[in-house]
């Protein structure tokens, strides 16, 4: 289909439901800054989050004040209206995001 787009095609509602149930990571409709906000409690306060790259899809980084010397790194899940969508966290070195100035 070209860009970023794909098409996907299933033989049956079965297998497309299997699909659906089996793919990780945050749903679009609940990409928003609430939801990035509830994840960053799990480990502190949510400072930024990363909007430089609107086109990736498949990860998002999340600036957060810790209190914790722990490295984040954990699977969860996130229920919403009985769907489970499991989510990877990975604490990554090299970002320095720029949050002085910025209003949220």
């Amino acid at each position: 289909m070209g860009e970023l787009w794909v098409l996907l095609e299933f033989g049956s509602e079965d297998s497309m439901k299997l699909f659906q149930d089996n793919v990780e990571g945050i749903p679009f409709k609940l990409c928003t800054d609430n939801t990035f906000n509830r994840i960053a409690t799990k480990w502190g306060e949510l400072l930024d989050i990363d909007d430089q790259e609107e086109m990736c899809f498949h990860s998002k980084r999340l600036c957060i004040y810790t209190k914790t010397e722990k490295n984040i790194f954990e699977e969860f899940k996130i229920i919403f209206r009985g769907k489970t969508s499991w989510i990877r966290a990975k604490e990554t070195p090299g970002w320095v995001p720029d949050i002085h100035g910025r209003k949220r």
